[in-house]
C-alpha cells in the first residue's frame, strides 16, 4: 500500500514562535505550509474551532492568522494541527495573509538552498559545523 500525502501544499520543518492570543496560550511551530501549521503547546488546549495564532515569522515579525484546530494530540507531547482559514477576510487579516503567503513562497526557495547544502556536504564528505549552545544570562 502507498502512503500518499494529502495536503495541497508542502509542509516546511520551522521553529517559529506561536501565540494563540485567545488563550494565552504560547508555543512553537514546528511544521508550516500555506494551508496550515502544526504547534507545540505547554499543555492541552481546551477549545474547538476558530482559533487567532500569531507567528513570528523570520526576518518578516508577527503575523496574525486565523485557523480551525484540525486535531489536537498529546504524543509526543502537546500539540494542535490547524489549518488556515483563507476566505472572508477583513482588510487587516487579508494583509497579513498575504505577507504570510508570500513568506511561504520564500521558505519553498530556502529549501532548496537548505537540501542543496546538504548534498553537496555528502558528495564531498565534510562535517557540518555546528554553533555553541546559546544560554540566558
Amino acid at each position: 500500500m502507498v502512503d500518499r500525502e494529502r495536503r495541497k501544499s508542502p509542509r516546511y520543518p520551522v521553529l517559529f514562535r506561536a501565540y494563540f492570543p485567545e488563550l494565552e496560550l504560547k508555543g512553537q511551530a514546528t511544521n508550516i505550509s500555506l494551508e496550515g501549521c502544526y504547534v507545540q503547546v505547554p499543555s492541552n488546549m481546551e477549545k474547538e474551532g476558530r482559533v487567532e495564532l500569531i507567528i513570528e515569522l523570520p526576518v518578516v515579525g508577527p503575523v496574525l492568522l486565523n485557523g480551525y484546530i484540525h486535531h489536537q494530540t498529546d504524543y509526543p507531547s502537546p500539540s494542535v494541527g490547524l489549518q488556515f482559514i483563507h476566505v472572508g477576510f477583513s482588510a487587516e487579516e487579508s494583509i497579513y495573509y498575504g505577507v504570510f503567503s508570500r513568506f511561504i513562497k520564500v521558505l519553498s526557495q530556502l529549501q532548496e538552498v537548505r537540501d542543496y547544502y546538504h548534498k553537496v556536504v555528502d558528495q564531498e564528505g565534510i562535517e557540518l559545523p555546528s554553533m555553541p549552545e546559546t544560554t540566558s544570562g
